[in-house]
């Protein structure tokens, strides 16, 4: 498959609120600052080109995950984020499904350490820091929905993030050795685009999670949760069992590997071609 050329212009590289501020206009993005710093990057071509630009434009960025167990709404009205805190969740039953979700992703993640990692969907940085603690070395850069709430996770956790669009992402072709989009897929109206985007920003790996259909919906039956919505979470507008969705995902990539850990399902993949650099 041909990716295709990205035309955007840029404009969420500015004006857009980071570590602890929220969107504004006219101002310029500090993630996108330090992008431009060499001791953040190699070649030249790793530099955000930013104008000045207006209040940042959110509503198709439908569904990149509130992970502290909020539903939040865009511009559009649309219900966004989780309902299910799965990172903080005190039920010794889900703490050991959550428990061996880490399990493997952890296992999904490069030998080689990247020296550049984006988190599209970082929430409140659960998954970052973990990331960044395999990697202490690394620079590691993540993307969620405008919410001034997870700005303050942010702030207090010293990740670099910024708010945007899951498909017109702020940066260059092939800048991210490593890209992660975890738990972030479903919750997309128009995920092919999104995995097309991750494609372009890509040199490497990617590592993608999708809670696994129908076992999820059946979980939450058992539960007793969203009886009226046949057990589909809120938020929930895609649907992969493990076989659709690692078929979904090699449409764009190479896939290397498929997790099922209940009740998700996790794909490490890499880019076609002689693309990977470091």
């Amino acid at each position: 498959m041909v990716r295709p050329r990205y035309r955007h212009p840029w404009s969420l590289a500015a004006g857009i609120g980071v570590l602890g501020g929220q969107p504004g206009p006219a101002r310029r993005n500090p993630v996108a600052a330090r992008w431009q710093d060499s001791s953040m990057r190699s070649p030249s071509s790793l530099r955000v080109r930013t104008r000045q630009c207006g209040p940042v434009r959110c509503a198709i960025a439908v569904g990149l995950k509130n992970r502290a167990g909020r539903m939040t709404a865009d511009l559009s009205g649309i219900p966004t984020g989780n309902a299910f805190d799965m990172y903080s969740t005190t039920n010794p039953v889900e703490r050991r499904l959550v428990g061996a979700f880490l399990a493997c992703l952890d296992r999904s993640l490069p030998v080689e350490p990247p020296q550049r990692v984006l988190e599209v969907g970082i929430g409140e940085g659960e998954v970052a820091g973990r990331v960044l603690k395999r990697y202490p070395n690394a620079s590691v850069v993540g993307v969620d929905l405008p919410d001034p709430a997870l700005a303050g996770h942010w702030s207090s956790r010293r990740l670099s993030a910024c708010f945007g669009d899951a498909i017109r992402l702020p940066f260059p072709d092939r800048s991210f050795p490593l890209v992660l989009a975890i738990e972030v897929l479903e919750h997309l109206p128009d995920p092919q685009a999104a995995l097309h985007e991750l494609a372009r920003v890509a040199s490497g790996d990617v590592v993608l999670s999708v809670p696994r259909e129908p076992l999820w919906r059946i979980a939450n039956f058992a539960r007793g949760r969203y009886m009226r919505q046949m057990g589909n979470t809120p938020g929930h507008v895609q649907h992969w069992g493990r076989r659709s969705f690692a078929r979904f995902v090699s449409g764009q990539f190479e896939v290397r590997s498929v997790h099922s850990p209940t009740p998700w399902t996790v794909v490490a993949a890499h880019v076609r071609g002689d693309l990977s650099v470091s």
